[in-house]
């Protein structure tokens, strides 16, 4: 099964089906791109690692990021990895959604991750099958199993580290969703606003973003303006970059 108790208004769509949505999501750019890690080499690693409590996996990734961005605070580093991972995440199921009507299972057994030298970090999935529905049923879906099997666990990990508000983590990842949605607007057209709605209707994320104009609008921020040479996102609520 790709997920674990899924609604029944979800249609299982067979793995050939999730293929397909994958390889059109590739087609629209890396940033939505779920690579599997069983034709991509060497290097690939079970993301249950970055999870753990006591592993040092998710130690050296944030160390990478802090040396990257000019010896960051801890928690400006874990904030933005953690934007970072959700975006990588997201944006190849929102693709997939988009594309195809369907979502992959996306079972922590099922899904990769590396450090290339390019990027600070790579998922890959290995697809089996997944979800077909409207696309407010596949958002429910896709929002609860992102959380349960990956964002929430990640974010445990990382208030392990460092001290920070779990508000600003599900801030991060709602805002990387929104982005996401945002840069698909091209095909789902004004639609990508009503799902960007629906999704942050969800419980996982309730509360961390309102209505803007043009899009939406964060609760919180992601402290990118903490990082040397940072600014203000489009979506942050500071009105101006503080002193």
């Amino acid at each position: 099964m790709p997920d674990r108790l899924a609604p029944p208004s979800l249609r299982p769509a067979a793995r050939e089906e999730i293929l397909t949505a994958l390889a059109a999501a590739a087609d629209l750019g890396m940033f939505f791109r779920l690579p599997d890690p069983a034709r991509e080499g060497a290097g690939w690693q079970p993301v249950g690692l970055l999870y753990a409590a006591r592993q040092d996996h998710l130690d050296g990734l944030l160390a990478s990021v802090r040396a990257a961005l000019h010896d960051c605070e801890p928690r400006v580093a874990a904030s933005l990895f953690f934007q970072g991972y959700a975006s990588r995440l997201l944006s190849p199921q929102l693709a997939c959604l988009a594309a195809n009507g369907c979502v992959p299972g996306m079972s922590a057994a099922r899904l990769a991750w590396r450090h290339p030298d390019d990027q600070v970090i790579e998922l890959g999935l290995s697809p089996d099958a997944g979800w077909a529905a409207d696309g407010r049923r596949l958002m429910e879906q896709l929002v609860a199993v992102s959380f349960g099997e990956h964002l929430a666990p990640l974010a445990d990990a990382l208030r392990l580290r460092v001290r920070m508000s779990p508000g600003l983590l599900r801030g991060n990842a709602a805002s990387a969703l929104v982005s996401g949605l945002w840069l698909l607007s091209g095909r789902l057209g004004p639609r990508w606003r009503s799902l960007a709605a629906h999704a942050l209707a969800q419980p996982d994320l309730r509360g961390t973003m309102r209505a803007g104009d043009p899009g939406f609008v964060r609760r919180s921020c992601c402290l990118y303006y903490r990082v040397p040479g940072g600014g203000l996102c489009a979506d942050c609520p500071r009105p101006r970059r503080p002193a």
